[in-house]
Order: C-alpha cells, then sequence, then structure tokens
C-alpha cells in the first residue's frame, strides 16, 4: 500500500508540470492571437475611421437591415417588412447581437461588419502561416496587407451583406480544414451556410477531400452543414410558401 501511495504521489507530481505547462502554452496562444487580432483590426479601422457615419445603401438598406430589425425588434426569423429571399438568417443574427448590447445605429451597424473582417484578417494570416510553413522570411503577411489595400476588400468590410461574411467562415473552415480539427470545422461549416446559401461549397469539398482519403466517419460529418441549410429552407417554405 505504501508503495503505491508514492507511485500515485510521484505520478501526480510528474503530471501537474505537464498540465502547467499546457494551461500556460494555450494562455500565450491566446495572448498572440489577441495581439495579431489588433494588429490587423486597428489599421482596419483607421481607414474606415471617416465613414462609419455613411448612410446604408442598396441591399442594406433593401434588405439586411430591415430582416435585422424585423428579428430584433419582432422575433421574425423571415422577413416580415421587406420581401424575404434564399439568404439564411446569419447575418442578421449577428447584428441583432450587437444592437442588443449597443442599441441600433448606423455607426454600431459598421463596426459590428469592420469587427468580423478583422477576424478575416486574422484567419487568413493563420492560413498563410499554415501554407507557408516551408518558406523562409515572413510570407504570412503578404496576405492579409494585400487583402487591407485591396479596394473590394476596404468596401465590403465595412457593409451589412453577405460576402465579406462569408469569406470570414470560408477562411476558418478551410483553416481548421488543414489543421485537421473536423469537428470545429463542421461547426464553422454549418455557421457557413446559414450566413449564405452558396456556401456550402466548401463543405462539400472538403467532404469529397475525406472520401478520397477513404476517411469516411469524418467525411460524414460534413453533411451537417447540408442539414442545416435544409432546415432553413424549409423555415422559409413554411413562412412564405415558396423554397
Amino acid at each position: 500500500t505504501g508503495s503505491r501511495r508514492e507511485h500515485s504521489v510521484g505520478a501526480s507530481r510528474l503530471t501537474m508540470p505537464v498540465q502547467s505547462s499546457h494551461a500556460h502554452s494555450a494562455k500565450a496562444q491566446r495572448r498572440y492571437l489577441a495581439v495579431f487580432f489588433f494588429l490587423f483590426a486597428i489599421p482596419l479601422f483607421a481607414i474606415h475611421s471617416q465613414l462609419l457615419t455613411l448612410p446604408f445603401f442598396w441591399d442594406e438598406h433593401g434588405q439586411f437591415i430591415p430582416t435585422a430589425l424585423d428579428l430584433l425588434r419582432q422575433g421574425a426569423w423571415v422577413a416580415r417588412s421587406t420581401v424575404p429571399n434564399v439568404h439564411p438568417p446569419g447575418v442578421e443574427v449577428y447584428l441583432v447581437a450587437w444592437y442588443k448590447l449597443f442599441g441600433f445605429s448606423i455607426q454600431i451597424t459598421r463596426v459590428a461588419m469592420l469587427v468580423m473582417a478583422s477576424f478575416g484578417l486574422l484567419f487568413t494570416f493563420l492560413l498563410a502561416i499554415e501554407l507557408s510553413r516551408e518558406t523562409k522570411g515572413a510570407p504570412a503577411f503578404l496576405p492579409p496587407f494585400l487583402l487591407l489595400v485591396s479596394p473590394l476588400f476596404f468596401t465590403q468590410s465595412m457593409m451589412a451583406q453577405l460576402d465579406m461574411p462569408a469569406m470570414v467562415f470560408s477562411l476558418l473552415v478551410l483553416l481548421l480544414f488543414v489543421k485537421e480539427q473536423y469537428a470545429w470545422a463542421v461547426l464553422a461549416s454549418v455557421c457557413l451556410v446559414l450566413l449564405k446559401e452558396t456556401g456550402i461549397v466548401v463543405p462539400f469539398v472538403a467532404f469529397f477531400v475525406l472520401v478520397w482519403r477513404r476517411d469516411f466517419a469524418r467525411a460524414s460529418w460534413f453533411i451537417a452543414p447540408a442539414v442545416a441549410l435544409g432546415g432553413w429552407l424549409i423555415l422559409l417554405h413554411h413562412v412564405t410558401g415558396y423554397w
């Protein structure tokens, strides 16, 4: 009994530093991610600082903002104050979370979308790191820099529309898939298709890559985004009478 107790105590002493090391590593990783997030977010916000009160226009005013306000004020998942369409309500859900915290305004909408775009820059950077590990220098900084100077990204990053959030979650799915974190990739894929229905292409590709690798069990996980999108289409049909 004494030897077992000593063995147990010795084992616990060995595992405690390991657990402490893992916890410290995870904390350091979160700290580095926060640093890089702000490294990309600060210049993005700076170049948009004079545009945060820019009035809504195009399908912001005609589709996404009215749909978000219907969800905020009436709890309606399908638009009532504008013509509903096939787009899932992911963007509106994201905006409503901001409106509940800070109130509805143009500025809050612009800030919410810029925060989303900042995560897009971070995910671009992290994916570039994964894909350029054998390359000398620091090439991973180039893709987010090119996005920052891109007129298309500049415009889309502050607009309450589908394209930039779909880009962000497509990048996240790819990043998680490359890192072989398949369960998280599936969850990100579900979020992606509930932001934009054509995002189903990304988990569709992941599904066939895993089938090609004969990893059928994990491939089956990527059916979940299609199920989620199907649920939205059924709800849309129930409310409107069309798909």
